[in-house]
């Protein structure tokens, strides 16, 4: 495929998930925003039609997508396998891209941001990230952002599927017992509904998406900044394809290697702690009107993403049990409860494609990791197994905060830094901030 891309010349209860990207938390504040979600959609997956795309993404072809501060923007979507890869039916994964501004110099390449959730937009991110980076980040990258695997902008995957009920300690085996034969039902619905796409619409497909952005582009390696959930598919992406990435970054790093209920668990914050967890200490300068511009952008995606697009991804990418009472569960039954709460259909899901332990090559670069050292949402001690892992070089900040590149100065210093020379620093913990 050819586009003519040319660097040169451009929860529930009192309890919330907490997959929201502090990438453009400065940018939200001041859009006075929530970060997006996606609208309700069909339940159906059709073949995308070669002339319309994705949500009005053109297949194959840019089309302008400015907005203040980036005139050169554009927007289009790639095709791919809806399920193997290379099967017949085919989705658009919708892309975003802000071209370097400096074009007189040698460019250092494609800057992928992805934002995590997983179900936060890479469009909106693209551009709330593209508006807020350092303007050597800006000048010498140009910034990519794709909408996930069926969310979005993108070619939705997704069914209608009943939520999960709420659970009760006392009564807990007779609530399972009564409950899974409905989720069993609802699921095998789903299944059908849509050939079996949301059952596998996780992270190991999403690997092959990125590959095919990134043929799409026309480059043959790529820079990433991944967030949060995201840093599972820089983890699996450099894990694969090593020879295809120039720098990366993991940015609150997620363990591949924790189960779906521990992960759940983690994932799952009040409104206090939540709240905690974001923060910046930067002033970002941002173009005029592109506050009302970014609004617009947040505005396509309304308030929150399919319940089943939310279980395609964390029930298909960690080891979840059989059953809640399966001795790998290793729960209390307090803990069982308040994973069954959100997540009971993952139990058993019949699409389950956990990312796992993943074996990094020899020859494979080594990724910078930034992390909170009392992250409420991923724990330090992941960054640290992930680091030991990959052999990566893991930069620490005291506090509580989750995603602190393009947040707090001094990550993003040292970031930044990392990106233009792609020579790690030596592992240091940066001094405490004040958030503004």
């Amino acid at each position: 495929m050819n586009w003519g891309y040319d660097m040169r010349r451009f929860s529930r209860g009192p309890k919330i998930w907490s997959g929201a990207a502090a990438l453009v938390v400065a940018t939200i504040a001041l859009a006075g925003c929530s970060i997006p979600g996606s609208e309700p959609v069909d339940a159906s997956v059709e073949a995308v039609d070669p002339a319309k795309g994705a949500e009005g993404f053109p297949v194959g072809e840019w089309e302008a997508c400015a907005l203040p501060g980036q005139p050169d923007r554009r927007c289009g979507s790639v095709q791919v396998g809806s399920a193997t890869g290379d099967d017949d039916t085919k989705v658009a994964i919708a892309v975003a891209v802000t071209p370097a501004r400096n074009a007189d110099s040698a460019s250092k390449g494609v800057l992928f941001v992805d934002p995590g959730g997983p179900l936060v937009s890479g469009i909106a991110s693209q551009a709330g990230f593209a508006a807020t980076a350092d303007a050597e980040v800006r000048d010498n990258f140009d910034i990519v952002g794709y909408d996930r695997r069926g969310f979005g902008r993108s070619t939705p995957i997704t069914c209608d599927i009943a939520d999960s009920p709420s659970f009760s300690e006392a009564d807990i085996d007779k609530e399972w017992a009564s409950f899974e034969p409905t989720a069993r039902a609802e699921l095998k619905k789903c299944e059908q509904e849509t050939d079996g796409r949301v059952l596998t619409a996780g992270i190991n497909a999403g690997v092959r998406d990125l590959d095919a952005v990134r043929e799409a582009l026309e480059v043959d390696q790529i820079n990433m900044l991944a967030l949060s959930y995201g840093t599972l598919l820089g983890q699996a992406y450099l894990a694969s394809h090593p020879d295809r990435v120039r720098t990366m970054i993991l940015d609150g790093t997620v363990d591949p290697e924790t189960t779906g209920p521990e992960q759940t668990l983690e994932n799952m914050l009040d409104v206090s702690d939540a709240a905690a967890s974001s923060g910046t200490d930067r002033d970002p300068k941002l173009a005029d009107g592109f506050v009302d511009a970014y609004t617009k952008v947040s505005e396509m995606y309304g308030d929150g993403a399919p319940y089943a697009q939310d279980l395609a991804y964390n029930c298909t990418d960690f080891v979840w049990p059989a059953t809640p009472f399966d001795e790998a569960d290793g729960l209390t039954s307090e803990q069982q409860a308040e994973v069954l709460g959100s997540r009971a259909y993952c139990y058993g899901w019949p699409g389950a494609d956990p990312i796992g332990a993943l074996d990094f090559p020899e020859e494979a670069p080594k990724p910078l990791l930034i992390n909170g050292i009392d992250d409420l949402r991923t724990p330090i001690d992941g960054a640290r197994a992930v680091a030991e892992r990959t052999g990566g070089v893991l930069i620490t900040m005291p506090g509580s905060f989750h995603g602190l590149v393009n947040s707090f100065t001094c990550p993003t210093d040292i970031a930044t830094a990392y990106l233009l020379t792609a020579q790690l620093p030596t592992a240091s913990e940066c001094p405490k901030a004040e958030p503004r």
